[in-house]
């Protein structure tokens, strides 16, 4: 039969064999272009899913650190009425001193008065 079909599925020459590995090389290039979308996209689902599951954890814990504030507040608020209550009972105390020292002063006087009479 005719030329130098080898098998009957190649054409004459080294170009048909060119041809059939440059159909090889494209499909494999398509596989792998498939294959690396493939897993940017499950990766990229991966992500999502995971800041999905990091946003719900932040947002209660954002609960939780506002209740603990809150807390915090009413506890500063009562220490602030007690720190005001210790000042004027500090403020009473100095008053009395004064009174004493005052006292003390006069009856030091009398005292001096009265020894060197």
């Amino acid at each position: 039969t005719g030329g130098g079909t080898r098998g009957g599925f190649l054409s004459e020459g080294p170009a048909s064999l060119v041809s059939l590995m440059e159909a090889q090389v494209w499909t494999l290039i398509g596989l792998l272009v498939g294959a690396v979308l493939g897993v940017l996209y499950y990766v990229g689902a991966r992500i999502d899913a995971l800041a999905t599951r990091l946003d719900s954890r932040i947002d209660s814990m954002g609960g939780r650190l506002d209740g603990r504030i809150n807390s915090l507040d009413g506890r500063i608020n009562s220490l602030d009425g007690r720190i005001d209550s210790m000042g004027n009972r500090i403020d009473a105390l100095g008053g009395r001193i004064d009174f004493l020292s005052t006292r003390v002063d006069a009856l030091s006087e009398d005292l001096h008065q009265h020894l060197s009479t």
